[in-house]
């Protein structure tokens, strides 16, 4: 069985370009476009990673983190967040 990874970014060119790296080291992926639409993804089976864009319509990468850790069934998935070199306060609150 394959590691699972979920990838939300609202940038379909990033997407597309870390899925293909990700599935090139046989792991399976799903996409979001918005941090409200990943977590409905995360479910049964749970994402073993998830990669989150800082900056997203809808709900952001930080905002996701914060539920995310507020719940029992997911306190615990190791997330990556994405954030452009220039953001210096999304890797501040990072």
């Amino acid at each position: 069985m394959s590691e699972r990874v979920l990838v939300a970014d609202d940038d379909s060119e990033t997407v597309s370009m870390i899925t293909r790296l990700l599935e090139a080291d046989r792991l399976s992926v799903s996409t979001a476009d918005n941090g409200a639409s990943a977590l409905l993804q995360i479910g049964s089976p749970r994402p073993d990673l998830v990669l989150l864009d800082a900056a997203m319509p809808v709900m952001d990468g930080l905002q996701t983190i914060d539920v995310l850790r507020s719940r029992g069934g997911t306190a615990e998935i190791p997330v990556t967040l994405l954030v452009d070199v220039a953001d210096d306060a999304n890797i501040s609150r990072g």
